[in-house]
């Protein structure tokens, strides 16, 4: 597994690939899409295209009580529905908007929203 991205200097290369729903490269993606194009990229590991990311799988993701480096961040925007998802990152927040596309957020502007953080099971053994 490659070293884990954890300062700001090198998510840059992930912020303004354009929003494309569905999508998951650096020609463009969407909130999920992102996630799993840094896992690939910057971890070597392939994550499931979910249809809907708000059913996490529970074999690959285990829920945690405070964010921790690389674990995804379930967002929803009117405090019930999951609608986004973003990275969490030492710098951030690291996510894709459709009027945006990808972006580094302050996690404190998003906490309200944040619903649910997860960790990929295999970090939880390192």
């Amino acid at each position: 597994m490659n070293d884990c991205i954890s300062n700001a200097q090198d998510i840059t290369k992930y912020i303004g690939i354009p929003y494309k729903r569905g999508e998951s490269s650096s020609a463009g993606c969407d909130c999920w899409g992102l996630v799993r194009l840094f896992y690939h990229r910057e971890l070597g590991i392939n994550l499931p295209n979910y249809k809907d990311f708000a059913v996490i799988d529970r074999n690959l993701f285990r829920p945690i009580a405070e964010p921790a480096l690389h674990s995804i961040a379930l967002i929803a925007h009117d405090g019930a529905t999951i609608s986004h998802c973003g990275l969490f990152t030492a710098a951030g927040l690291l996510h894709s908007l459709e009027n945006t596309g990808v972006l580094l957020s302050r996690v404190e502007l998003w906490k309200p929203k944040i619903v649910g953080c997860y960790e990929y099971t295999a970090f939880s053994s390192i």
